[in-house]
C-alpha cells in the first residue's frame, strides 16, 4: 500500500555487538503482531528488543521475555 514505517534509535550509546540485531527486532515485531498490538507498537516491540540484543554480545543474550517487553512499554 506504499506505506514506510520508520523507528529511530532509542539510545545513542554503541552497541557491545550489532550480532542478531535484525533478528531479535523481527522477533519483537512477530511477538506484538501476535498480540495484536498496531504498526507502531510492533515497531516498538522491535525496537526495545534489538536494542536490548545490541547491549550484550551474542547473538541470544539480551533478548526480551514478554514480562520485560511490557515493563520496558510502560516506561
Amino acid at each position: 500500500n506504499g506505506t514506510h514505517l520508520f523507528a529511530p534509535p532509542l539510545e545513542e550509546t554503541p552497541p557491545v555487538s550489532t550480532l542478531g540485531a535484525g533478528d531479535s527486532f523481527s522477533v519483537g515485531v512477530v511477538s506484538a503482531l501476535l498480540r495484536e498490538e498496531n504498526p507502531k507498537n510492533q515497531m516498538l516491540w522491535g525496537s526495545l528488543n534489538s536494542n536490548s540484543v545490541i547491549r550484550q554480545f551474542g547473538a541470544q543474550e539480551g533478548l526480551l521475555t514478554l514480562s520485560e517487553m511490557l515493563k520496558k512499554i510502560k516506561k
